[in-house]
């Protein structure tokens, strides 16, 4: 083990500036992962829970503890927090907290690695990445909706998740997949198969570990370990830097961990006990590989399996042996015993081809899983700047009788042009996206009350909320409007304002009456008794998304186009991009 100078980052956790229920700083975490291991670390605080002003505070922060712990590699990362998804951005240079910055990582490519050149030293090819580089947390679970996208731009696919390896859940389904481990292939674990899924579309993509950590205990469950001592590039035999006379040759010093991820010399692994170490010599076409295990039980059944994409292409019980590359394409390994595993970085045979794939392509439906807008409405999301204003303009294209579009609205609304003409509008619902329905006992305010604390849901923002009391019940209804066909004006209309501190007040208020019975009990319809309310009754959900054809029939509209809809009081803006796509902006209140 010594010969590979192994090391271990923790890249996402959690600290006093988000969600850390010890209220620890980055320090105490830092030292509370030194115990554990680790030598680099990354804070992934929330963007929705930091400002400008918390953002550079904790920069400053980490730039104290680097003079303190000098041998350790210490950063800045931010988890952006998308009802969809999160993903970690790291050492992003400012974090304000809004959603446009979010959707700025989502959309904008990032400068993947390239391999190192291997007639050059590694000093002269070192390559850091790029800040602002984008991780997938935690993808394939019920409560995000990464499975069925593609984000091309991507980095890595956080594999490890320590928060969720954690859980009941996925421990039961662990067990599941352990009652027939014989025929179990690790792939059938949530993000490895996201993982197994992007290098199956030829996306190069990197393995991280991490403990998603919200208290101190929970540092080290969830690492990503890389051979600082030991080049292991894509292509070509790597240089054993342990060796005095091959470090004397290639004058470099020990890579970190940016180096390690330029040269996909990086696995992903449940805690700092396990190890993955390879070579591939690209002349034999074969992959030595070796698996250091310091809890590893004889009387408990391991193995290790080799896929190429997210195919099974070998398996076995050993240790440690050579995997033939016979086929163009990614391969990487699992290591796997018990509830423990590890997973390596992509090997690269030959040059993979890259698949054509959209951003997204959730199931048949034609539109955005971040924006569920027109899968071409954002032409801006590969510029550095998110979102841009397109201006209105009449289409350069021939005119045609029709435009479909996919718009949020109800089924009453209507387009009209800039004549006041109505213009023809035929609709088939797509979806009305519900966020919450629950009924039963109070315990079901407990999701809805962190949901609000932590702004989970903040690429939304209230419509309307309506509740009241019937006999012991809370009813609560509301409806959220997305935020990015929201205009300024109603992000910050005071009534739009006043509708979330109302809900976050009633459902705080039924929690803990006696501190709140006065200035809730004035607001709500019904029963006046916080105390006797025993059952809840909540349903929150978006306006509805329709695919709408509008027909023109004979005549050419008059630009700009207006969808009306008094059933929900809202008017849009219908723009087109640059690509002659219909889409919606800037959405009002009118009542």
């Amino acid at each position: 083990m010594e010969r590979y100078d192994l090391r271990y980052a923790d890249v996402h956790f959690h600290t006093r500036y988000s969600d850390n229920r010890d209220a620890a700083s980055v320090g105490q975490m830092v030292e509370a992962g030194i115990a554990k291991g680790i030598d680099c670390f990354g804070t992934g605080d929330h963007n929705h829970n930091l400002t400008a002003e918390s953002w550079k505070q904790q920069q400053m922060e980490t730039a104290r503890l680097r003079v303190e712990f000098p041998e350790c590699e210490l950063m800045n990362n931010c988890e952006i927090t998308f009802r969809f998804g999160h993903a970690l951005v790291l050492r992003p240079e400012i974090i304000t907290g809004s959603i446009d910055e979010g959707l700025q990582y989502i959309f904008s490519p990032q400068d993947k690695p390239q391999d190192k050149p291997q007639d050059k030293p590694w000093k002269e090819a070192r390559i850091v990445v790029q800040k602002g580089a984008l991780i997938i947390n935690h993808p394939y679970l019920p409560s995000d909706r990464w499975r069925g996208s593609f984000l091309p731009q991507a980095l890595g696919i956080e594999v490890v998740n320590g928060s969720v390896l954690r859980s009941d859940e996925i421990q039961q389904h662990l067990q599941r997949m352990l009652s027939r481990f014989d025929t179990a292939l690790i792939t059938e674990y949530p993000h490895v198969a996201c993982y197994a899924d992007y290098l199956a579309a030829g996306a190069a993509v990197v393995p991280f570990g991490s403990s998603d950590a919200h208290t101190l205990q929970e540092m080290g469950t969830g690492v990503t370990g890389y051979a600082a001592g030991r080049v292991h590039s894509v292509a070509g035999l790597g240089q054993d830097l342990s060796d005095p006379a091959g470090r004397d040759q290639a004058r470099i010093d020990p890579p970190g961990l940016d180096q390690a991820i330029a040269a996909r010399n990086i696995f992903a692994a449940v805690d700092t006990a396990i190890a993955l170490v390879w070579n591939y010599d690209e002349e034999s076409r074969l992959v030595f590989w070796e698996v250091f295990d310091a809890e590893y039980r004889s009387s408990c059944p391991a193995k290790v399996q080799w896929f190429r994409g997210g195919e099974l292409v070998s398996q076995t019980d050993q240790l440690t042996g050579r995997q033939p590359v016979g086929k163009q394409g990614l391969y990487w390994m699992a290591y796997w015993q018990g509830t423990r595993f590890a997973v390596s970085g992509p090997i690269a045979a030959e040059a993979p081809e890259m698949r054509k794939q959209q951003y997204a392509f959730p199931l048949d439906m034609n539109y955005n899983l971040f924006t569920k807008a027109p899968l071409s409405a954002w032409p801006q999301r590969s510029d550095t700047t998110f979102p841009t204003k397109t201006p209105t303009k009449t289409p350069t294209t021939p005119f045609t009788r029709s435009l479909t579009a996919t718009l949020y609205c109800s089924d009453r609304a209507v387009c009209r042009d800039a004549s006041g003409r109505e213009i023809p509008m035929r609709k088939e619902l797509i979806e009305q996206d519900v966020m919450i329905d629950a009924t039963g006992g109070l315990e079901k305010l407990n999701e809805v009350v962190i949901w609000l604390d932590r702004n989970e849901m903040h690429e939304f923002i209230f419509l309307r909320a309506q509740a009241c009391v019937s006999g012991d019940t809370l009813q609560v209804d509301a409806q959220l409007l997305p935020s990015l066909i929201a205009s300024e004006t109603i992000k910050q209309d005071e009534s739009i304002r006043e509708t979330g501190r109302f809900l976050r007040q009633v459902l705080t208020g039924v929690r803990e009456p006696a501190k709140h019975q006065e200035s809730v009990d004035s607001q709500l319809t019904g029963a006046n008794q916080l105390t006797g309310i025993r059952q809840v009754s909540l349903y929150v959900s978006a306006i509805p998304l329709y695919a709408v054809v509008l027909d023109f029939a004979e005549q050419q509209p008059t630009f700009p186009l207006m969808l009306a809809d008094n059933q929900l009081k809202i008017r849009s803006r219908l723009l087109f991009d640059r690509n002659n796509v219909l889409y919606q902006h800037d959405t009002v209140k009118t009542g």
